[in-house]
């Protein structure tokens, strides 16, 4: 395919921070948080020389609003929509309630979903999962994050909190003169004409606009990153040399120690969860950049924000960066191996040379632990999640 979007000015618009969800109380006398989202038709800005956009928001806004819960609290959700059921992608949930878009949910009475939050303290997120369309979806809107804590924890190990704890959604996006949003339907030579299974757009998003900035005190700040793009796959740095990153956490949750580190590669619906501070940058501007290649992507997308670090912080700043963080090893006893391969022919994606629809013939056991050796037959990265739970990497 070939499109351009128009040309937009960067860093013109302040970074807006999505929402906290806010749960309501309902009638039928049930004590558990109890969250409605609902799915509408939305006129989003992306940008001041754009004309508003027409797409999907959750509970009219796009990202959708941020969920904070707690370790072990259970919560209920009620999902409003006209659309496939949402994907709790990395939630520990009850299989039966794990939908992957086969059933259709129509508007009218909310049916809610529980989530008994019984796992480490992690970045998660959730997003559309209507099977087949799942990445029309999310182009188009419905995706927003999703952190549980543990109460005090964050306090304990002296981390930012509040307003110095920024969620970050990373996409990239196409878009017309009048606004709309492109999405390819003619892919790479030899690909089906309809199939476009993923592309690299040319213009960079950070929670719902273009390439935005942020103003920042001199101080340690948190941000929670999410890659929410369709297969752009990023390599986070500072153009600064002497700014780094401190990462603390990841998909299942908090590393064993924090890493220093200059880059950050997030593949595609990876989190990361990271410390940056900016102390010895006040009044300055210093500029978060990607230089993640792919050799076939026309679109490299070099510059992502912008952070305007101000002269002076409202009060001191008390957080540090902890020696240890609470970290859960994998268990020792292991009940099974497995070896699982990916193999993508002919625009098929086979697991274990299965069909997605095919017969199942594993079934785990539950309170037991395997060990999966997972091989990647295909040509490109491959990021894996498990529904129903988390894993723990070995090798």
């Amino acid at each position: 395919f070939n499109h351009t979007s128009p040309k937009l000015e960067f860093f013109i618009q302040e970074l807006p921070i999505p929402p906290i969800a806010k749960p309501f109380q309902p009638n039928d006398g049930d004590n558990e948080p109890r969250y409605r989202m609902k799915k509408v038709l939305i006129k989003h800005q992306f940008h001041p020389d754009l004309p508003p956009t027409t797409m999907y928001g959750y509970n009219g806004i796009h990202p959708g609003p941020t969920f904070h819960v707690n370790v072990n609290e259970p919560i209920k959700v009620d999902w409003v929509n006209n659309l496939p059921l949402e994907h709790p992608l990395g939630f520990a949930i009850d299989p039966t309630l794990d939908e992957i878009g086969i059933n259709h949910l129509p508007d009218g009475p909310p049916t809610f979903t529980a989530y008994p939050n019984g796992q480490d303290p992690t970045t998660l997120w959730y997003h559309d999962h209507a099977l087949g369309i799942t990445r029309l979806n999310v182009y188009t809107g419905l995706a927003g994050m999703f952190l549980i804590r543990k109460p005090g924890l964050d306090e304990k190990l002296g981390l930012p909190t509040g307003e110095y704890e920024i969620p970050l959604v990373l996409q990239d996006k196409f878009f017309n003169k009048d606004g709309s949003l492109f999405y390819p339907t003619v892919g790479k030579p030899g690909h089906f004409p309809v199939w476009v299974s993923d592309f690299e757009a040319d213009t960079p998003i950070v929670n719902g606009k273009v390439a935005p900035y942020l103003k920042v005190e001199p101080r340690k700040y948190r941000f929670r990153i999410l890659n929410g793009a369709n297969y752009r796959e990023w390599n986070l740095h500072f153009e600064e040399e002497n700014l780094h990153f401190t990462l603390i956490g990841a998909d299942g949750g908090y590393l064993p120690k924090p890493v220093v580190v200059n880059e950050v590669a997030l593949a595609i619906a990876e989190r990361v969860d990271l410390i940056v501070d900016f102390t010895n940058f006040k009044n300055q501007s210093v500029f978060l950049r990607n230089n993640a290649t792919r050799h076939e992507s026309d679109f490299l997308l070099p510059k992502l924000m912008r952070f305007d670090v101000l002269s002076d912080v409202k009060s001191k700043d008390n957080t540090t960066i902890p020696r240890k963080l609470p970290f859960h090893p994998a268990p020792r006893c292991i009940h099974k191996t497995r070896t699982m391969t990916l193999a993508e022919p002919n625009e098929q994606y086979l697991l274990n040379n299965r069909l997605y629809l095919g017969p199942v013939d594993l079934h785990p056991i539950v309170n037991t632990t395997e060990v999966w050796r997972i091989i990647n037959l295909t040509n490109e990265t491959h990021p894996i999640h498990i529904h129903l739970g988390e894993f723990s990497l070995i090798k």
